[in-house]
């Protein structure tokens, strides 16, 4: 469901056997994406995920689960019924994108969607009365269409875009009720297959899109603030580095933890604690810990503990942890670490943890002339 008692309509899943309208599949996300992170999945209820399950779980009614929505924050956007307003969006895109785009004379394009009258589809209009200033109009459900974002304008990394919106629907009858918001950032316009006047819109349906990112945010009204709100994301790679002093190829294991607050309050009290399923000494694994911003952590038995204290809205920071890999095959070559985040105000524990898994393969050979 969308909400209560609310059949969700929306284009979500890629390949559907039901006949109903696709969701859009990026299939390489990374070069350009919606804000600071991108994870990776074939499909959003089926298949492999880099997060680790999947964003959708239709038998379970349980949506909205990926751990890299963070192309906007919800705190910082406001409607009014009949009337236009201004989203921040984070648009990332690498200088290889950048010089791609530039090369091709292409631009990246921004198209947002809101289901203004909460009944779980994303094509719907509005009639907008005249005012004194303005004459009648109409208000679609697609408040933002192919806005376009110029990448000579971009720098390599994040960039805030300030993006118009067209007239919005939002019926002061239904502001205390929660909203579905969609934004998609894609390499070239999306098609508009839907009419409404001389106007052509979406409704949120998507093709197979070679770049970009989808993400989807439910707003809630301001009577009934997110809060705190702590998202962790892991990844884990194996790195294979030649040690002069001892004539030897070393492994290890490269662990990145990516925490952020997507709430609207300050988190605090925020504890990182992070862990393997091997019984090890973590003394003896671990290499090399760093942190941006700086912060304590200590060994408490089997596990790491990152003590973060406050995070702000829209804050977050990174840690990397690097451990070598002898002992931690002794007992089988796949690892998995997880991390679980706490703190004394969060109001969703769904993005609580995250695990990364990888397999220790033979050492490279070192190559003698």
């Amino acid at each position: 469901t969308a909400y209560p008692s609310v059949p969700a309509g929306f284009p979500t899943v890629h390949d559907t056997a039901t006949g109903a309208p696709a969701g859009p599949l990026h299939w390489n996300a990374w070069p350009l994406h919606l804000g600071r992170g991108v994870s990776f999945e074939l499909e959003a209820d089926l298949g492999p995920d880099q997060d680790f399950m999947n964003n959708l779980r239709p038998p379970a009614n349980v949506a909205n689960r990926d751990r890299f929505d963070d192309g906007i924050r919800p705190d910082l956007i406001n409607f009014a019924h009949c009337q236009r307003t201004r989203i921040p969006v984070q648009v990332f895109i690498t200088p290889a994108m950048k010089a791609f785009m530039l090369a091709g004379g292409n631009q990246s394009y921004i198209n947002i969607w809101v289901d203004s009258n909460r009944n779980g589809h994303g094509g719907d209009s509005y009639n907008c009365p005249a005012t004194d200033t303005t004459p009648a109009a109409r208000a679609l459900e697609h408040i933002v269409i192919n806005f376009p974002v110029d990448p000579a304008l971009l720098t390599p990394g994040v960039n805030n875009v300030i993006v118009p919106t067209r007239l919005v629907a939002w019926p002061t009858e239904l502001q205390d009720k929660p909203a579905w918001l969609r934004v998609t950032l894609t390499a070239g316009p999306i098609d508009l297959p839907l009419v409404d006047g001389d106007e052509h819109f979406s409704d949120g349906r998507g093709n197979r899109y070679r770049f970009g990112e989808t993400e989807d945010y439910l707003l809630r009204p301001q009577t009934e603030p997110n809060g705190a709100d702590i998202a962790v994301h892991k990844t884990g790679r194996v790195r294979q580095d030649f040690d002069p002093a001892a004539n030897t190829v070393v492994s290890k294991v490269a662990w990145a933890i990516d925490y952020h607050n997507v709430g609207d309050q300050p988190a605090r009290e925020v504890v990182l604690r992070d862990l393997l399923d091997k019984d090890v000494d973590l003394n003896a694994v671990l290499l090399d810990v760093r942190t941006a911003p700086a912060v304590p952590y200590a060994v408490e038995g089997k596990t790491l503990v990152f003590r973060v204290g406050e995070v702000a809205p829209g804050a977050g920071g990174k840690i990397a942890i690097i451990m070598a890999t002898r002992q931690l095959t002794l007992t089988g070559n796949v690892i998995t670490n997880t991390v679980r985040a706490t703190a004394a105000n969060d109001g969703n524990s769904d993005n609580n943890e995250a695990s990364a898994r990888v397999e220790i393969g033979l050492r490279a050979p070192r190559i003698v002339t």
